[in-house]
């Protein structure tokens, strides 16, 4: 199973469970991302994590910024982090 259909796989199960959910996904790379454009993370309410959209540098505050949308429900486009 490829990273995209695993991680929506996996969050359509946690939404099919009740749980709140949310999904980041990297749009754009300069220098040597270690992730490529399209890399998604799928978020549940608890902070449970499927995929990756860094190498674990900023994985933390995506996990901060999906659980905040999940908790107030609104989306958030647009967010950027520089990875140096």
């Amino acid at each position: 199973m490829s990273d995209a259909l695993e991680v929506l796989d996996q969050v359509g199960k946690w939404k099919a469970g009740g749980k709140g959910v949310a999904i980041a996904t990297v749009i754009t790379t300069w220098g040597s991302s270690p992730r490529p454009v399209g890399s998604q993370l799928g978020v549940d309410e608890t902070g449970a994590m499927v995929g990756s959209v860094s190498g674990g540098c900023i994985e933390g505050a995506v996990v901060k910024e999906a659980l905040d949308a999940i908790k107030d429900g609104n989306l958030r486009e647009d967010l950027y982090y520089r990875i140096n």
